[in-house]
């Protein structure tokens, strides 16, 4: 996810899977997200989201929750139903 493609670490390119996820995450795109948790896993990713929306600093409106636990959930159903492993 640090590939300049991407457009997540302009600034660090070797910046931490979690600083990655989470701008993905931030950004909301749905192919960042898929990329995401091909690379990392739907529990990592959910698991930084979860983080992010326990943070009071961090900003994210009810529609653009609920568009990113919608993305997230099409993801793992697409991908349970390809029958891709470890995405429970």
């Amino acid at each position: 996810m640090a590939n300049p493609k991407f457009g997540l670490a302009w600034s660090n390119s070797s910046a931490s899977n979690e600083v990655l996820v989470r701008a993905a995450i931030k950004h909301g795109a749905f192919h960042l997200l898929l990329e995401a948790v091909l690379g990392h896993g739907i529990q990592f990713v959910e698991g930084q989201l979860a983080l992010m929306l326990s943070d009071e600093e961090v900003s994210l409106s009810s529609r653009a929750k609920a568009e990113l636990r919608r993305k997230l959930a099409n993801i793992k159903r697409g991908l349970a139903a390809a029958g891709y492993p470890d995405q429970g």
